[in-house]
């Protein structure tokens, strides 16, 4: 009891702290954007619910990427109509892409779509993007004019 009281009020620091935010699979989807995107692209997602549809709370992409995204962790983001919009494209992009949510995805500046496998049966964004990484649950899409 003594050594977790100890290991817990320890002083950590910042790297220490950031080093434990986020499965490794999305550290190395938020890195690879890091490098390949340029810092004021802005990125959508569908990791945004569980599979059971809840709302998640989970910012590690935004903070292994630092980029900005469309929504994300959207759990702490107060309703409103333009979440519920941002949340509702983003969803439905993943699942069934057209060229018009593209287009939608586009007038709000989105370079880069997440794509959370295990959230959607869709493994074909084709129809206006392309893969430019993948990882065993993660798909990273360019989006194109």
């Amino acid at each position: 009891v003594d050594h977790a009281r100890d290991e817990l009020s320890r002083k950590r620091s910042v790297d220490e702290i950031v080093s434990n935010i986020g499965a490794t699979e999305i550290r190395r989807v938020g890195h690879w954007l890091a490098t390949n995107s340029q810092p004021t692209a802005k990125i959508a997602t569908n990791h945004l619910v569980d599979s059971n549809a809840n709302e998640l709370s989970d910012y590690a992409l935004a903070v292994w990427s630092d980029r900005t995204y469309l929504v994300l962790g959207p759990r702490f983001v107060p309703d409103s109509p333009a979440k519920r919009r941002a949340v509702d494209l983003s969803l439905r992009f993943a699942e069934s892409p057209t060229k018009s949510l593209c287009r939608s995805l586009l007038r709000q500046g989105v370079e880069w779509f997440v794509v959370d496998q295990r959230l959607t049966k869709n493994r074909s964004w084709q129809v206006c993007a392309t893969t430019a990484y993948q990882s065993e649950n993660f798909e990273v899409l360019q989006l194109e004019p």
